[in-house]
Parts: structure tokens; sequence; C-alpha cells
């Protein structure tokens, strides 16, 4: 169920694992941001990059 949610998104986030394993998209979306970390630093570095796509495809400023 979470992968035809991501794979359906305009931009997915996949955060790795603490043992660096992460999960596999079968159609990933254009916009695919995969974190350098493990959570908790992951999800910040993956949010990032994602208002940044926005803010770059939009204009849309996150202040």
């Amino acid at each position: 169920m979470i992968r035809l949610l991501l794979e359906a998104s305009d931009i997915a986030c996949i955060v790795p694992k603490p043992d660096g394993s992460q999960l596999a998209l079968a159609n990933p979306p254009n916009n695919l941001v995969i974190a350098e970390h493990s959570a908790p630093l992951g999800w910040l570095d993956a949010a990032r990059r994602a208002l940044s796509i926005i803010h770059n495809t939009y204009g849309v400023s996150h202040g």
C-alpha cells in the first residue's frame, strides 16, 4: 500500500532504515527524494529537498 501511494505522488520521499536498506519502488515518480541518512536526520533532509523541488517547480515559497 505504501509503495502505491509513493508511486502515485508528485514527490515521493524515501528515508532509509538504520541498516541502510530502503524501500524500492517499481514505478517511481519523476521527483523521487532519497535521503542520505536514516531518521530523524533523513526526514529533515527529505523534507527540505521536497520543499526545494516545490519551490523550483511551482514557485511556492516555504519561508
